[in-house]
């Protein structure tokens, strides 16, 4: 039994032997306590569990080890409780017959001989555990054994309903009569063995179809199996445990339904019939697919009582699986789901870290080869980048890519854009908060790519579209790109065109009114303020009482932009209401508190509150989520500038100590970096050796502000607003240290200026079509610039 002993990637080797030692007893002394008792029930149960669905994997020794018990518990068991024990006894032992027919005992080749339990008697286990051709090659003699019987459905069956003709029976096929309506009155008799069969391997193929669906996204397998699933449970045509078993099949079908298409029809019939199976049944299965349902219903109309439902029922999918069941790591990983979206309500880092950890142990008790890794492995990660988001552990989010990248390497074909997308998620918050341009340039690749190839109307396209429509704009700033802002604005108003429900459309409208004011900041157009400022307001209507403080706070910096622009004392009166409701809405702990009192003294200081302005900027910029931040060193920035302001402001020792840290940060962008260097060597001047050191460090960045990623207008853009720098940084220089070394400074500074304005060669080429003169001027100019040595 050695080769059984490791099995679904966990040690079986107790069991067995307990199992062993149990039939041994019953064999010497007729003692079957061992197959009875809660232990031997309990080992029989795992063993079972981690052969479901593969038992053709099973070796001949394992198979009569199980049949034996089985026969032994059925010999033991009194009169009324021993079917099941008799029916998977004679399964276990018809594997054993096909292999080694002297090993079953005679009075079992005698059963198996009767017409029930007939060598061909085929059994169908879980079909999770297949892919590829052994799933192919299931389905395929599923349909045959489902044809075979249909077509024996008597002619009797057919009756009126409605005025019409039903056919009681499925087309070959395999399409549904579109008169019988969902969950009819009506109650058929069981038929004879034929009508029994084609309901049986209907009931079965729901399952396998679902479950090719999954893994390979053909829609028509999906389509047939809630077909079927239908036809199955028509009232009176199957009862008992198959029922159940049916009505959990159809509820997956419609599940996978509502998360392509994002059907709340199919959800919420999938939720009910989940609901009633944990009522009547209440396995662990059950509240675990339970709690799928009602967290993605959740996520669709934001009630709080279905996530509340969620983890309750999460929580008791995990409690009812055994040690050792193969669906273990599964439920854990749906309870480590339903716990961080629990957080992201509540804001209990215990219940976050109590997501992560149950997300570990789903990973860890994980079979390798098992291809739903991955989504555990994508809410792991999930669970980490929320974690960074709070804590900003660097350990976190680097862990979160990794899984991520582990995930979309393999794996099935349905799920795979939402694993995309939780990727490019994290790369985005490693891009963002690190200034890692390739995390960013990544990340929107990959959102782009994603979305472009998925059919409009698929639930995940949507967020791909936000996702990248948010990289977008974190890549304007961080490198001042002004196409990249256009390009956000465009894939925000394809998303918010093809939102369906109304919380995730209030979120892509708000959303979208930040992307519209980055707009106005790069072009100056006013248009896109009041854009802007539409958009926020769409968002706040759309989301009603569940308004959040980000749609808030994105109102409110609208408004205050068009009372900046237009004087309106209307729109800073919006401003400030929306702010302070902002600040009030979100936990003193949450890392985005920070970005609300930022946009709160902004407003205050329009107003001309300025000491009040001033002490909500210095809260945003203390807040712990903004320390070391690029967001922190903005507020910095702020509240920098707003001293300054008030009496005596510019001898406040705040003032300079805040630019101080500005000018020394490696995560804000570089235009402050840039800001905040030239502010402290400005003030230095009188210790000119640190302020020729400071001026140096600023024209050293002036490449980076004008990275050869964005286009030439941008660049022209982001440098002119330096163009005195160089002449500045040469005379610091000169009077710290030597002519030659101001020259040089002097030079590099120009020569910065003059050669990332100057046109590129594929411009140069277009240029040469029309003026071939000015064209040569320019390719001299530009190898004059790039010329090395004396």
């Amino acid at each position: 039994m050695s080769d059984q002993f490791l099995f679904s990637g966990q040690s079986l080797e107790p069991q067995i032997r307990l199992l062993l030692q149990a039939l041994s007893d019953y064999a010497s002394r007729d003692d079957a306590t061992g197959l009875l008792d809660e232990q031997g029930a309990h080992a029989l149960e795992t063993v079972e569990l981690s052969l479901k669905g593969r038992e053709l994997f099973a070796s001949e020794d394992m198979a009569d080890l199980l049949a034996r018990v089985r026969l032994g518990r059925f010999q033991s068991l009194p009169a009324g409780r021993d079917r099941d024990d008799l029916k998977a006894g004679l399964k276990w032992f018809a594997r054993v017959r096909r292999t080694n027919p002297s090993r079953v005992p005679e009075s079992v080749r005698a059963a198996l001989d009767d017409s029930i339990y007939d060598e061909d008697w085929e059994e169908f286990g879980d079909p999770e555990w297949l892919s590829g051709d052994l799933l192919d090659a299931a389905i395929t003699r599923l349909e045959e054994l489902f044809e075979e019987a249909a077509e024996a459905w008597p002619d009797s069956k057919r009756r009126p309903l409605g005025g019409q003709v039903e056919t009681a029976a499925p087309e070959p096929d395999g399409a549904i009569d579109p008169t019988v309506p969902r969950g009819s009155g009506r109650s058929d008799a069981e038929g004879p063995g034929e009508v029994s069969d084609a309901v049986r391997h209907a009931a079965t193929l729901v399952g396998y179809l679902t479950t090719r669906f999954e893994q390979l996204d053909r829609r028509p397998d999906l389509d047939r199996a809630i077909g079927l699933g239908r036809w199955v449970l028509v009232p009176g045509r199957i009862s008992g445990q198959p029922r159940l078993a049916a009505t959990a099949n159809l509820a997956g079908a419609l599940m996978n339904l509502a998360e392509a298409t994002s059907d709340l029809d199919a959800l919420n019939e999938a939720v009910d019939l989940f609901d009633a199976l944990a009522g009547e049944r209440g396995t662990a299965a059950d509240q675990s697919n339970l709690a799928v349902v009602l967290l993605f219903r959740f996520e669709m109309l934001a009630r709080d009582l279905d996530l509340d439902q969620a983890v309750v029922a999460a929580r008791a999918g995990a409690r009812l699986t055994v040690a050792g069941d193969p669906f273990l790591p599964s439920r854990l990983s749906n309870l480590g789901s339903a716990l961080r979206t629990l957080f992201d309500r509540h804001s209990d880092e215990e219940i976050l870290d109590e997501a992560v950890d149950v997300g570990r142990k789903a990973v860890r008790l994980s079979d390798p080869e098992d291809l739903d890794i991955v989504r555990r492995l994508t809410n792991l990660a999930a669970s980490l980048s929320t974690r960074f988001e709070r804590h900003r552990h660097r350990s976190d989010i680097d862990e979160s890519i990794d899984l991520g990248r582990r995930a979309v390497a393999s794996g099935p074909a349905t799920g795979h854009s939402g694993r995309v997308g939780n990727l490019a998620s994290a790369l985005h918050a490693r891009g963002t908060f690190y200034g890692q341009l390739q995390d960013l340039q990544d990340a929107l690749r990959m959102a782009r790519t994603a979305a472009q190839a998925m059919p409009v109307g698929h639930s995940d396209r949507v967020d791909l579209l936000i996702n990248a429509a948010g990289t977008a704009m974190s890549w304007f700033d961080w490198t001042g790109d002004r196409t990249a802002v256009l390009t956000s604005i465009g894939l925000g108003r394809t998303a918010a065109a093809e939102a369906t429900d109304s919380i995730r459309n209030a979120s892509v409208h708000s959303n979208l009114s930040v992307h519209l004011l980055t707009a106005f900041e790069a072009a100056g157009d006013i248009e896109f303020v009041h854009l802007a400022y539409r958009e926020a307001g769409i968002g706040i209507r759309l989301a009603g009482e569940r308004v959040s403080a980000v749609a808030l706070s994105n109102l409110s910096l609208a408004a205050r932009t068009l009372f900046e622009e237009t004087g309106s004392r209307p729109h800073l009166d919006v401003a400030l209401d929306t702010a302070r409701k902002a600040v009030k809405r979100c936990p003193e702990d949450h890392p985005d508190r920070g970005a609300f009192l930022s946009n709160l003294g902004l407003c205050l200081y329009r107003d001309g509150q300025t000491k009040e302005a001033v002490e909500a900027t210095l809260a945003a910029y203390e807040h712990p989520a903004s320390i070391g931040t690029a967001s922190g060193v903005a507020y910095a920035a702020n509240a920098a500038r707003m001293l300054v302001e008030q009496p005596g402001g510019r001898r406040d020792p705040r003032v300079m100590r805040l630019w101080e840290e500005v000018a020394s940060s490696t995560t804000a962008p570089v235009p402050l970096r840039l800001e905040g260097l030239v502010t402290v060597a400005r003030a230095n001047v009188a210790h000119p050796v640190r302020s020729a050191g400071l001026y140096r460090a600023a024209v050293d960045l002036l490449p980076a502000a004008a990275w050869h990623g964005i286009d030439p207008v941008s660049r022209t853009r982001r440098l002119a607003v330096w163009q005195g720098l160089a002449r500045d940084a040469g005379a610091m220089v000169l009077n710290a240290e030597s002519p030659a070394a101001a020259m040089a400074v002097l030079d590099g500074g120009l020569s910065q200026l003059w050669f990332r304005a100057t046109p590129a060669a594929s411009e140069v080429d277009r240029l040469r079509r029309v003026a071939p003169a000015l064209a040569d001027r320019v390719d001299a100019t530009r190898r004059a610039l790039t010329m090395t040595g004396p």
